[in-house]
Order: structure tokens, then C-alpha cells, then sequence
């Protein structure tokens, strides 16, 4: 289960600070400070180096996973930038089919298709196998990456 519960920005500056004196030893490059992570500039400066092919630092790379959640957009508009560079509007179709449901006989105590699970989901056999290749025909012809089915 992800948390999802936003972290308090005191929360994430000290995550932080302690993640980076204690990577200080291993690692000599410069400490990011928290205060810079609510900069859009900061977030930009990122991007700019992804794009140039700089790898990033080990803090840098620490605080864009500790950052709070409040400055989740200035991360996305960077992200955005490498993500239209490298791709443009492009996107890869996956298409998965649940070709059974919530009559799975393994006891996977995290699964909702698990045979012990309680939870609250459509429940049918296996489908046929006309209906199975009828959906990878489909996803065929949708030009999807992948197909799968579960």
C-alpha cells in the first residue's frame, strides 16, 4: 500500500538532512538544501542537467524523492520538459485483459483476486478462449507495446 498522506515540509527537510550527513562520507558532492527544493528555478536546473546528460548527485537524487508535497507541480513541469524531449506526444499502449476474476485458487493474502479475499469485486471464471484472442486481436490492432492477461 502507498502512503499517500502528505509529509510535512519539517518532516522532509530533516529526512533529508539526515539522509545527506549520513551519505556525506560516501559521497563528497554538494548538500541540497531544503530551502531550494520550493524554488521552481531548482527544479528546472534538474531538468536542464538531465538534458545535457549530466548524471545527477546522490543528494540531488535524495531530494527529489524526499521533496514535500506541495511543490509536486514545479516537479512535473520539469519532468515534463526531458519527458517531451526524449519523446515528444508519443505514447505506448499496454494493454492487459482480466481474462478471470476473484476465483484465482492461490492465497495470496495481498490479492483482491486471491480465493480468501473479502473485497468487494466482480467475480467470473476464466474467459473463453475465443473472447481471450478476440482482445489480443484488438490490442494488435490498437498497436499496443504489449498484451497481457491475468
Amino acid at each position: 500500500m502507498v502512503n499517500v498522506a502528505p509529509k510535512p515540509a519539517s518532516q522532509s527537510a530533516s529526512i533529508l538532512a539526515a539522509s545527506q550527513s549520513s551519505a556525506a562520507s560516501a559521497d563528497s558532492q554538494s548538500v541540497v538544501a531544503p530551502s531550494r527544493l520550493t524554488e521552481p528555478s531548482w527544479w528546472q536546473q534538474l531538468a536542464d542537467q538531465a538534458l545535457a546528460g549530466e548524471v545527477l548527485t546522490r543528494q540531488a537524487a535524495l531530494a527529489v524523492l524526499q521533496a514535500p508535497d506541495d511543490v509536486i507541480l514545479d516537479q512535473l513541469a520539469a519532468v515534463y520538459r526531458a519527458r517531451r524531449h526524449y519523446w515528444s506526444n508519443r505514447v505506448r499502449l499496454h494493454f492487459l485483459l482480466n481474462a478471470q476474476s476473484g476465483l484465482c485458487p492461490e492465497d495470496c493474502h495481498y490479492c483482491s483476486q486471491s480465493k480468501i479475499s473479502g473485497a468487494d469485486i466482480e467475480k467470473y471464471p476464466l474467459m473463453a478462449k475465443q473472447s481471450i484472442l478476440a482482445a489480443a486481436e484488438r490490442a494488435h490492432e490498437m498497436k499496443a507495446g504489449t498484451f497481457g492477461s491475468g
